[in-house]
């Protein structure tokens, strides 16, 4: 049995044998498409974060540059797509952070994290009548308040904060 809100996701109700020989008889699995997540940072240290409202949350929170990939693409293409529709920028280099589930007992599809550095606006957002939202600018001290103060809602945006920030502080390590 299967409940479909195409394209964003599928739940499918499904009877199941664990390894250990029990049987759950109504396990609902959710269905989503693949993920990408970015974290973008200017030349001048800015990351490029987004302040929309989010119904799921019934407020205003902060966001990363994130979306669904369409069918066929890549991770990376729908990083970049996702960058430049959300915030009108487009960076130089790209570093992939990981490839992660969204939740491990229902599903849910994979979140691809990306580093985007040396980030550059080219143009202005595509914004589409369901999403208003403002471009912001913070620096990674700003962003890890944020997360202290638990003013981010979302884990995901918050374990991509962490992911950066560990690359980055990992690469002023090095050097």
């Amino acid at each position: 049995m299967a409940f479909k809100a195409h394209p964003w996701f599928e739940v499918w109700c499904e009877r199941v044998r664990l390894p250990n020989g029990r049987i759950v008889p109504d396990y609902y699995k959710l269905v989503v498409p693949d993920t990408s997540l970015v974290v973008a940072i200017t030349s001048e240290e800015k990351i490029v974060v987004l302040r929309q409202y989010k119904h799921g949350v019934g407020g205003t929170v902060w966001e990363l540059p994130a979306g669904f990939c369409n069918e066929n693409e890549s991770a990376l293409d729908c990083g970049r797509r996702e960058l430049l529709e959300e915030t009108g920028f487009k960076a130089e280099r790209w570093v992939h952070l990981g490839n992660y589930v969204c939740d491990a007992n229902r599903g849910g599809g994979s979140v691809s994290v990306f580093l985007a550095l040396n980030a550059q606006k080219v143009a202005e957002p595509e914004s589409d009548d369901l999403e208003e939202y403002r471009v912001c600018y913070l620096t990674m001290p700003e962003l890890l308040m944020l997360v202290r103060n638990q003013e981010i809602k979302a884990i995901g945006i918050v374990a991509a904060i962490f992911l950066a920030h560990l690359h980055l502080e990992a690469d002023r390590v090095a050097s």
